[in-house]
Parts: structure tokens; sequence; C-alpha cells
């Protein structure tokens, strides 16, 4: 997503992994990766990393050029495969994705229509952080199963037109609004 600076971020990601792809060596409660000392990866699904723009001629590794990866204080929920959208205003608005990967879409019987069981995230967010909870974006829940990459459209009225899975929808609200200062 760039962002109204003309800097590029990515939003969520994967957990920490080893060679093979394995889980990294050191682990979260719930037995995903939370850091790899071989690869020096960290659990990246609440993670926001952000570049500013260069010119050919900056130092690429140091300054403004370096990527800041914010690993503990970047999303409220962990996302990987999430999508993100900016306001009129130049906010952005994560929606979606899931906890983890390995997921099977539209499990049956579905024992759990909103989080399917911890791994569907099927809330939105805002970057920058709002002190508020991450809200349940109904539509994602109604759309049924995971839903990844949701395809996400800013209307003139402030409203997102989405698609997820096999449904099609505008947000039944505008999305809050702020300027982004940073």
């Amino acid at each position: 997503m760039h962002l109204p600076n003309g800097s590029w971020a990515n939003f969520g990601g994967n957990d920490a992994v080893t060679i093979g792809g394995k889980v990294g060596s050191q682990l979260n409660a719930d037995g995903t990766g939370s850091w790899d000392s071989a690869l020096g990866d960290f659990d990246g699904r609440r993670a926001v990393r952000v570049v500013n723009p260069c010119s050919v001629n900056d130092n690429l590794d140091a300054g403004n050029c370096k990527w800041t990866d914010r690993y503990t204080d970047g999303l409220q929920r962990r996302r990987w495969y999430s999508s993100a959208e900016a306001t009129g205003e130049g906010a952005v608005v994560i929606i979606g994705g899931m906890t983890a990967g390995g997921y099977i879409n539209r499990e049956t019987p579905v024992r759990d229509p909103v989080f399917q069981r911890g791994q569907s995230e099927p809330t939105y967010e805002y970057f920058p952080a709002r002190a508020a909870e991450p809200q349940v974006f109904q539509f994602l829940v109604d759309a049924g199963g995971l839903n990844t990459y949701a395809h996400t459209f800013l209307m003139p009225d402030g409203r997102f037109f989405l698609q997820a899975n096999l449904s099609t929808g505008l947000s039944p609200f505008i999305f809050e609004t702020i300027l982004l200062t940073s």
C-alpha cells in the first residue's frame, strides 16, 4: 500500500519460519514461530513494514531508505493475506485475512462461522492504529469461510465496494477517517 507521503507499507505476514519452511526456533504460546535464530526471522503477522521514498543515489541500507519493521506494536490482530485500502483522508483500513497459514476454506461442518475456530480474522483495523479494538466486519462473516485478499474499492461517498469469496457488496457504513501526518 502506498501512503500519502510516498512511503510504501506492508501489513501482516507469516509467523517465524526456519530452513525448509519449518516453524522457527522460538515458539509463541500457540506453537507458531515467534523467532528463528538460523534465518533471523520474526513472527510478522502483526508487523507493519514501512520504507520511505528514496533516490537511486541514496544508501538503501541506512537512514530514510531502510525498512522500518514494527513487529510488536504494529497491527492489533495477527493477519496473513489481509487487504489494505486507503480512505479518502489518508488512513489505511486493514481488512480480514487469516491468523496463520495452512487453512482449508469453508470447513464443513461449520463449527465457528465467525472466526473459523481461530483461523479467520474477519475484522478491520486502521493504520495508524486506533485505540479501539478491531471490529468484526459482518460482510466477511456473511461471505463465508476465510476471506483472504478481499477486493476493496473506495467509493466517492466513503464506503467501500467489496468482493470476497462469491459475495459482493457495499459496506453499510463509511469508514472513519483521520489524516495521516507522518
